[in-house]
This record gives structure tokens, sequence and C-alpha cells, in this order.
């Protein structure tokens, strides 16, 4: 039997919980979050888990999908993540038909490469990337740390003196600019490298374009399209219990809203003038097909 996996390839930050979500409004597709996080939680972690609110309603303990599965792994701990994919896979199929795909939007290479090496795979990518200057504006108001404070020197003993490091290290435009830079070309590098079946989606272009952007990723992903109505977040027939808290937002689950903020900022003013390079892969990737630019 074949399976098929679409996986959302991408960076924190860059919409994967909404495109989940809206791949979820498809009788064919079902959302499971990232699953490579999940995947690699011991018995503990589950149990610690098991109160979180999921997309269908339901805490991940009593989930229709989630609840029986979650059991079921706490007695997988120890097994390799490619096993615990495995019974996954065999599991989803003994709910959902076999034109049923799943959707795991684990975004990260080490994730994708785990699903590649399944038998009986159909895979298919959603490279989605998002515009540099939101990506940094969200990174810096993010509120959790990027590294453990206790991976930090011992005297950064206090919360704000940890966000004044983070601010200037790992939370600087300049660094978050070519971390964006070189993640998206390292992620692109290893999907033509290894000649992996993939579509790219700007994630800019998917909130101020929903159903045109979505109708092209479900033609990608062979099944039929939806109208604009159809497209609600809250909506979705996915079952997530992890990631953005748009999730636990009902008024942002109503309806695609275009992240706008950053261009209230000036913070990554001076690293788009300072990196030209970086600028014109933006506009290319972010805004093909448009006449908007980055300039």
């Amino acid at each position: 039997m074949s399976r098929g996996v679409v996986y959302i390839a991408s960076l924190s930050h860059s919409g994967s919980t909404l495109l989940d979500l809206l791949l979820g409004n498809h009788p064919r597709l079902v959302g499971l979050g990232e699953i490579s996080k999940v995947l690699d939680y011991d018995a503990q972690a589950v149990e610690e888990n098991l109160h979180m609110a999921c997309t269908c309603g339901a805490r991940a303990g009593d989930c229709a999908f989630w609840g029986k599965f979650l059991t079921q792994l706490k007695w997988l701990d120890g097994n390799s993540r490619q096993a615990k994919y495995e019974a996954l896979l065999d599991y989803f199929y003994k709910q959902y038909d076999e034109g049923t795909q799943i959707v795991d939007s684990s975004k990260y290479q080490k994730g994708l490469e785990n699903v590649r090496a399944l038998a009986n795979v159909q895979l298919r990518v959603i490279h989605l990337i998002k515009d540099v200057r939101s990506f940094c504006t969200s990174h810096r108001r993010s509120t959790l740390p990027e590294i453990a404070i206790s991976r930090l020197p011992k005297i950064l003993i206090s919360e704000g003196l940890s966000d004044w490091v983070y601010s200037r290290t790992i939370k600087s435009p300049s660094y978050l600019f070519w971390k964006w830079y070189l993640r998206n070309q390292a992620m692109l590098r290893f999907l033509e490298k290894e000649q992996i079946s993939f579509t790219p989606l700007s994630y800019d272009q998917l909130a101020t374009q929903p159903e045109m952007q979505m109708n092209q990723i479900f033609d990608y992903l062979d099944v039929d399209a939806l109208t604009s109505e159809q497209l609600i977040p809250a909506d979705t027939g996915s079952h997530i219990f992890l990631g953005n808290p748009v999730i636990g937002d009902p008024q942002r689950m109503q309806s695609v809203r275009y992240d706008d903020r950053w261009q209230q900022s000036t913070d990554w003013k001076l690293a788009s003038e300072l990196f030209g390079a970086i600028m014109d892969f933006n506009n290319l990737k972010v805004y093909a097909n448009t006449d908007q630019s980055g300039t």
C-alpha cells in the first residue's frame, strides 16, 4: 500500500502552522503537526502533554487520533524515530483510507530525511518561505529563548540580562538575515540533490491570496480544489496540539490574516541595506510572479 506524506519544509516563524491548518480543510489531507517532536517524546513527556489542546477540540489525551497513539507511543519508548514513524503510519491507515495523505509540519531537514527513509511512502514536499524581514521581526518579538539559559555562561542568571544577550547575538537582525538565507539555501540544495518532489510556496502570497495559492498546492497534491469559503483555519480536519499559539486563539482561527507587523518595524532596515544578495534572493523566492518586491 502506498502511503502519502506531505512534508512542510520551512524555518520556524514562517507560517507552517497556518499552512498545516489550511491543508487540513481538505477531506483528503490530515495534518498532524510537528510529528518529529511528538515522536521524540519519552514516556514522561507523553504524560506531560496529554492535557494540550488539539485543533479537533479535544485534549491530546482524548483526541480521536492522538489519544490512543500517544498511549502506544509510551510503549515504543526507546525505539528509533523511524520505527515510531512506521507505527504512526500503520495506526493512521487503520483510521483513514489509502487516498488520504498525512501532513507533517516538522519543518527541518532531519525530519525530512527520516520520512524519506521510510518504505512505501509517496513523499511530496512544500518548501514554505517567508519574507526575511517578517521572519526577522517575528523572531525578535518572540518571548521563547532559542537556547536554554543553562547553556549560557553562569553569570547570566537573570532573564533581563539573558534577553539583552539574545538581542545582540541570536536575535540580532544580521544573524537572523544570514540564518534565514543559509538555511533556506541548504534546504533547496538538499531537495534538488536528492531529487525529492517539491513545490515552493511563499507565506506572504499564501496569506494575501489564500484561495489561489492553496489551489495551486492542491493541484500539486493531486486533490480537488476548494473555495475561499472552505479555507477557514478553525474548520480544519487536522489534529495539531503543538505549534504556533494561533491554534489557541479562536478569533485568529476564523480567517487567514497576513502578519504585517514587520512593515511597522525598523529593526531590519540596516540589514536589508547591508545584505543586498539576501534581499535579491528574498524577492526572487517570496515575491515570484507578483508586482511586489522587497525594495
